[in-house]
This record gives C-alpha cells, sequence and structure tokens, in this order.
C-alpha cells in the first residue's frame, strides 16, 4: 500500500486503531501510569471512535501506521506508530486535517512537551487551559487555534474512495454493463448506478426502450427513479458494476482521466 493514500476507517478499523493509539501513547506519555492507559482504552474503543471521523496511513504491508480523528473543525486525535516517527507523517496528517478537512483547533496534553512544540511549529497557538482532562484526571489540557500554516506548506497525502456501491446482479443477469467509478454522493440523484443527473445513460436506454428520454425520471423532480430503473435491470437481465473497488480522484469529478485506480476490481470475488 502507498502510504501517500489515506483512507477513511469504519468500526472493523477500530482494533488496528486502538493498537496504535496504545504503541504511541506508551512512547510519548510518559507522565501517564499503567493504570491510566488501562483506564482509557475502553473508552478510546467503546466510546470516543464511534463519536469522530477517523483517517488512517497504511504501509507497504497493508499495516496501519497513523491515524487522524476529526470531529467538525477540531482534530481530535493524531496518534503515530513509534516506529514510523520521525518521517513527517505527523505534518502530512496535520496538512490534510487543515488543508482537506478545514480543521482550525486541536487539544493536547500539557505534559506532552514534544507533541506541544510540534503543534506551535505548525502554526498553533495556544489559546486557553484547563487542569484537570476531560475524564476528570489530573492532566492538564492545552487549547489550540491555528494561526497560520508555515510558508510553502503543501499536503501530499491522497485520500482514498472505496466503491460505494455492491455489483448490482439480477438472477436472470445476462448482460453485464462496467463502468468505472461513481462521482462524488452529493451529485447523487439517487442511490443506484449512474446517479448523476447529467449522466444521460438512463435517458438513451428511456430513449432506446421506450421512445421517451424521461421514461427513468422522477416527474417534477432533477432526479431519476431507483425503483423503475433497479425495476428495468430485473427485467432486462441487466447487471451492472464498476472497474475500480478503490480511488483517488485527481479533480473533483468522475471523469475516467482524473481517477487513479488504487484496487481494481477482484471480479472473482465480485462474482462469487
Amino acid at each position: 500500500m502507498n502510504p501517500n493514500y489515506i483512507f477513511k476507517t469504519t468500526k472493523a478499523d477500530f482494533p488496528e486503531i486502538l493498537e496504535v493509539w496504545e504503541n504511541s501513547v506508551r512512547a510519548t506519555h510518559d507522565f501517564l501510569e499503567e493504570k491510566d492507559i488501562q483506564y482509557y482504552k475502553p473508552l478510546i474503543l467503546n466510546k470516543y471512535l464511534d463519536s469522530i471521523d477517523i483517517y488512517c496511513v497504511r504501509n507497504e504491508f497493508n499495516k496501519m501506521i497513523a491515524f487522524l480523528g476529526i470531529s467538525g473543525k477540531h482534530i481530535e486525535m493524531l496518534f503515530i506508530d513509534p516506529a514510523e516517527r520521525g518521517r513527517g507523517l505527523g505534518k502530512q496528517l496535520i496538512c490534510f486535517a487543515i488543508i482537506q478537512l478545514k480543521t482550525q483547533t486541536v487539544d493536547v496534553n500539557e505534559q506532552n512537551l514534544q507533541a506541544v512544540g510540534f503543534y506551535k511549529k505548525m502554526g498553533y497557538e495556544i489559546t486557553g487551559r484547563d487542569e484537570l482532562d476531560s475524564s476528570g484526571k489530573p492532566y492538564p489540557i492545552l487549547h489550540l487555534q491555528l494561526k497560520k500554516l508555515p510558508a510553502g506548506t503543501t499536503c501530499d497525502l491522497k485520500l482514498v474512495e472505496k466503491h460505494p456501491l455492491g455489483f448490482y446482479l439480477p438472477a436472470n443477469t445476462r448482460l453485464l454493463m462496467l463502468g468505472s467509478f461513481p462521482p462524488k454522493q452529493e451529485r447523487w440523484s439517487m442511490n443506484f448506478y449512474y446517479p448523476n443527473i447529467l449522466n444521460d445513460m438512463w435517458r438513451i436506454l428511456g430513449l432506446l426502450f421506450y421512445k421517451n428520454k424521461e421514461h427513468f425520471l422522477l416527474p417534477g423532480k432533477k432526479a431519476f427513479d431507483e425503483k423503475k430503473a433497479k425495476n428495468f435491470c430485473n427485467e432486462m437481465g441487466i447487471g451492472i458494476g464498476d472497474t475500480a473497488d478503490e480511488i483517488v480522484r485527481l479533480k473533483d469529478n468522475a471523469s475516467d482521466k482524473f481517477l487513479e485506480v488504487v484496487r481494481p476490481l477482484n471480479a472473482k470475488k465480485s462474482f462469487e
């Protein structure tokens, strides 16, 4: 796996996230006692991870080596496997959080001097302090606000998107249509293939089979009729899928020439 790729995680990734968290904490939070680590672990796993958006970086062996947790415009977590420190991952994760996700604030343990220095170097300034952490433990928390990223700072991490739809294969499938990858979901007009109202595929099929280009449109709405599209596929024995399972968008669209395929379709697995 390319370490310049960053992935949005799912609940299935939580055990790996917890492992990176614990390894990182043991290497950097020397002010914590063992009982504190054991206290925080179930909270992290069962409460905190579910409440934030988490992005991770994996190495060439697909092992998670760092992750970033975001809530709104606030960075909640940033942890790196100790074996991967010194490679610039922290800087890249912060740049991704600021440039791509538009975050502005972060909290850090006052006793984690390396982290405090790192955030200051990245353009943050301290705006407040709490004597106790969120669990009421005596580990002061500093609140930091981004003032300005250092000049020339760029983000090299590329967000990988996983295909949001599974193959649609009616029991009587005799024809399979393959595309490349869907557009961003904010451009969808239905939760099915070719959802962008600007895409003419369903209009073409409407003309060919019903002599009406608006056959698959919802009356009075700028949206396709998902139920009608699926019924058509079922009646005709048409399966639909895409050739890429994971991609990076090089531009803000779904044009094939601006898609970097990270993981192509695994045909055998898809049709089992």
